[in-house]
């Protein structure tokens, strides 16, 4: 048999070929140690491909979640939030109830005040009078009468704590959800009536004002002081055309001194200092035309003055009436009644 060193082809051929050119097949080792890797996968993550799975895992988070959104409901409730604001005040009302008896009784004295300083001070008011009458200040009466409802629910509550507490028990007491009714109501109906009087009384002053201010003369009042001012300021005319005398030293007033309308049509001249009534740039009747605003028109003037008694009556009652409601509003919703 001859040598394979002995053909230098057949030798060259030898030493070229590559190891592995032949591939050789897989060991058993291999194809057992990926078998195994593979069973070790399938232990751990198997389930993800397992629908039962899923659904339990699912049916987990939803629960999580609901127990978490009943959390953020119940911590975050209108009822815990008032809770926390009554607890961040300084005086610690909820725990003494005499305490905020008394706060709620100088409260509501501190919101008497503006209201009877209002009445006291126009209800002489001849321009109110004459507009509007007295009714547009019966709001600001209407302010002491029913602020002081509140204090009296609050009175009973304590009077029913009290008794429950002295006779163990046993005399009836009012329960949280009640109490929180009846100050709902009270409140509600005190709140709702200084809103609605301030509002009418708003209301009535801004329509006087603009019956004077853009309407004048249309309607029966205006056009009866209209009339009027025409009558004097003719008369006025022909005594003294160049107006160098008073108008009351005029023969012909004599007959109009004293009347209703001449007097009103002189307070509001002398007020106001303005001219005319329902006409621009007239002359004044009863002052000199140096000591007149000749660009003031009189039922221009009244007007705003009219509109300015309506606002100084009816924005606080409005402002109250809705301070009230939502007083009513938040101890609805706090728990410590």
């Amino acid at each position: 048999m001859a040598d394979a060193g002995d053909d230098p082809e057949e030798a060259l051929l030898v030493v070229q070929k590559p190891e592995d050119a032949t591939e050789s097949p897989k060991s058993p080792n291999k194809r057992k140690g990926k078998q195994k890797e593979k069973k070790t996968f399938m232990e751990k993550h198997g389930h993800l491909v397992d629908p039962q799975w899923w659904h339990a895992h699912m049916s987990e988070q939803v629960k999580k979640y609901k127990l978490r959104l009943q959390w953020a409901r119940d911590e975050y409730s209108p009822a815990k939030l008032t809770d926390r604001m009554v607890d961040m005040l300084p005086f610690n009302a909820h725990k003494n109830s005499r305490q905020l008896q008394g706060i709620f009784i100088g409260v509501s004295v501190m919101l008497c005040l503006w209201p009877l300083v209002c009445f006291l001070a126009y209800r002489n008011d001849v321009h109110l009078k004459f507009w509007l009458g007295d009714d547009v200040l019966y709001p600001c009466l209407l302010v002491p009468c029913v602020v002081f409802l509140p204090n009296i629910a609050i009175g009973y509550f304590q009077c029913q704590h009290c008794c429950s507490r002295s006779n163990d028990d046993q005399v009836f007491s009012v329960n949280t959800r009640k109490a929180q009714w009846i100050v709902l109501i009270v409140w509600g109906l005190v709140g709702g009536a200084l809103l609605v009087s301030g509002i009418w009384a708003i209301n009535e002053a801004t329509d006087a004002s603009a019956m004077l201010i853009q309407k004048c003369g249309d309607d029966p009042q205006t056009h009866a002081v209209e009339k009027q001012w025409r009558v004097l300021d003719a008369l006025y005319t022909d005594c003294s055309p160049k107006r160098t005398k008073r108008i009351q030293q005029c023969a012909a007033f004599r007959k109009w001194s004293g009347k209703t309308l001449v007097d009103y049509i002189e307070d509001f001249e002398l007020e106001f200092e303005c001219v005319g009534f329902c006409k621009f740039w007239a002359k004044p009747l009863f002052q000199d035309e140096d000591e007149a605003n000749l660009n003031l028109r009189c039922a221009s003037a009244i007007g705003s003055h009219v509109a300015t008694i309506g606002s100084m009556v009816g924005v606080p009652n409005v402002l109250m009436g809705v301070g009230y409601l939502g007083i009513g509003l938040f101890a609805f919703m706090y728990n410590g009644l």
